[in-house]
C-alpha cells in the first residue's frame, strides 16, 4: 500500500525527527514524563496498562493473564505512555472549495494531510493512535494501533474516508468522551461550523482529562469572501438557501465578524489551558506543523 499522496519522502524524514511533548499527566493516561527516548530501560515497575494491538508482547505480562484471562503490558518508571487521539471532522463542510484552483486545496484534503503527519509521528514514536473521521452518517475509527509497521495502513484509511452531512460537535465530543476511557492527547480539526458551537462538548473532554488541541482549519475564502453582486447563498450541509446582495460594505462586516468569531474561540480555548491554532488552507500544512505546533509545545 502506498503511502503517496499523503507524505512523500523529504516530508517523512523531517517528520521522524519530531515527537509529542504532553504537558501534563494524564488521569489514566501515561506514566512518567516522556524521560527517555528509550522504552523500558528501567528495572523498576510502575504500572500495568491494557494490551492495544501492536504492542511487543514481550511485555506482557504472562502470570496475570493465565489469572485473570485479560492481556496487560508492563510499565516501567522512565518509560512514556502515550495515547494520542486524532478527531477528524469529516463533515460536508470541510470539502470546501469544492473545485479549488491551482495551487488551492480544500479543508478536507489540508485536514488529512495534517492528520495523516500527527499519526506517522505518533506511530514513529510508538505511541498508541486512534483515529476517529466523523462524518454526519457514522463514524469511521483506525486504531487503537501503535508501531511504524500501521503507517501504510493508516494512510489507506484517511484516503478511503469522504465527508458528507453536518455535525452536532457538542454530542459528538460528549459521546467521543463516553466510547473511550483512556484519555491522553487529543487533536481536533476541524472548521468548527456547528449551530450551537463546540463549548460543551469541550468541557466533557476537559473534565475526563484530555490534553486538547484545536486545529481551526478555515479556508481563505471563508474568511474574506471575493464574491460580489446578488447571489443565493446555499448551505452545503443542510442544503437551506438565502438571497443576499453582497457589497463591499457587507463584506467588510463579514470579514469582521469572522474574525471575532475566530478570535473569540482562541481566547476561550488558551483560558482553558487548551492549544488553539488557526490553520488557513492557503498556508502549508507542513509549515503550520513544524512552526505553530512545535512553538504550541505539541510536538517537539
Amino acid at each position: 500500500m502506498s503511502t503517496v499522496p499523503w507524505l512523500d519522502e523529504r516530508e517523512r524524514a523531517r517528520l521522524a525527527q519530531l515527537s509529542f511533548a504532553p504537558q501534563r499527566k494524564s488521569a489514566g493516561g501515561w506514566v512518567g514524563d516522556r524521560r527517555s527516548a528509550r522504552r523500558g530501560t528501567s528495572l523498576e515497575f510502575a504500572d500495568y496498562r491494557n494490551y492495544a494491538p501492536g504492542d511487543d508482547l514481550r511485555r506482557l505480562d504472562w502470570n496475570l493473564y493465565a489469572r485473570l484471562e485479560r492481556p496487560y503490558l508492563k510499565l516501567y518508571e522512565d518509560e512514556e505512555d502515550l495515547a494520542l487521539h486524532i478527531i477528524l471532522d469529516a463533515s460536508a463542510s470541510m470539502e470546501w472549495p469544492l473545485t479549488a484552483e491551482e495551487g488551492q486545496v480544500s479543508k478536507w484534503d489540508f485536514a488529512r494531510h495534517l492528520s495523516a503527519a500527527l499519526a506517522y509521528i505518533a506511530l514513529q514514536n510508538n505511541d498508541q493512535l486512534l483515529i476517529t473521521a466523523i462524518s454526519g452518517a457514522e463514524w469511521q475509527t483506525f486504531g487503537p494501533y501503535r508501531g511504524r509497521e500501521h503507517s501504510p495502513r493508516m494512510f489507506s484509511f484517511l484516503s478511503a474516508q469522504t465527508a458528507s452531512g453536518e455535525l452536532d460537535w457538542n454530542e459528538c465530543l460528549r459521546s467521543y468522551g463516553l466510547r473511550h476511557a483512556r484519555p491522553g492527547l487529543l487533536v481536533l480539526i476541524s472548521d468548527l461550523l456547528s449551530a450551537d458551537g463546540h463549548r460543551t462538548g469541550l468541557n466533557d473532554l476537559l473534565a475526563l482529562g484530555y490534553e486538547t488541541t484545536i486545529v481551526h482549519t478555515l479556508s481563505p475564502d471563508e474568511m474574506e469572501p471575493t464574491l460580489v453582486g446578488e447571489l443565493r447563498l446555499i448551505d452545503i450541509e443542510n442544503g437551506s438557501a438565502r438571497e443576499v446582495t453582497l457589497d463591499g460594505r457587507l463584506r467588510a462586516q463579514y470579514a469582521r465578524r469572522v474574525k471575532q468569531w475566530q478570535e473569540g474561540i482562541r481566547r476561550e480555548s488558551h483560558s482553558r489551558g487548551v492549544r488553539y491554532l488557526l490553520a488557513r488552507t492557503d498556508r502549508p500544512w507542513l509549515g503550520l506543523l513544524m512552526q505553530d505546533l512545535r512553538r504550541a509545545r505539541l510536538l517537539k
